[in-house]
């Protein structure tokens, strides 16, 4: 049971150190730099986990698929950089108007994920 502990320690720690969505494949990637030898299946059944345990939670991306965080607490946006693929968080500019919304409609959520390049991209390419 050590093993399977260590390997929860490790994923739950890359999401934590990473503080960005992550998907299973990049997960797994910077997991083996810690525990070289941790495979695929371990990643995804350690996401089920987290997930029904409430420590994790899914961001769908439209067009590039389920990437996973740390449950927060406050509500962000998404941010896709077209350039490098990650996913970034982004303060949520409507979170005040939500309740604005108007015509009887009763707000519970919303998911914005805006697309272009990051900032680090963006001196990389020389972008303005």
């Amino acid at each position: 049971m050590e093993r399977k502990t260590r390997q929860r320690q490790v994923i739950l720690e890359t999401l934590r150190r990473e503080s960005r969505p992550l998907n299973p494949n990049e997960i797994l990637a910077l997991a083996r730099e810690h525990i070289p030898r941790i495979g695929i299946a371990t990643v995804y059944r350690t996401i089920r986990e987290f997930e029904k345990e409430g420590k994790i939670e899914p961001v769908f991306i439209p067009n590039k698929g389920t990437y996973y965080e740390i449950k927060c607490a406050h509500h962000h946006d998404h941010f896709h950089c077209r350039i490098c693929q990650k996913i970034y968080e982004v303060e949520c500019p409507h979170s005040a108007k939500l309740s604005e919304v108007g015509n009887g409609f009763v707000v519970e959520f919303h998911e914005i994920t805006y697309h272009g390049i990051c900032p680090d991209c963006k001196e990389q390419t020389g972008q303005r």
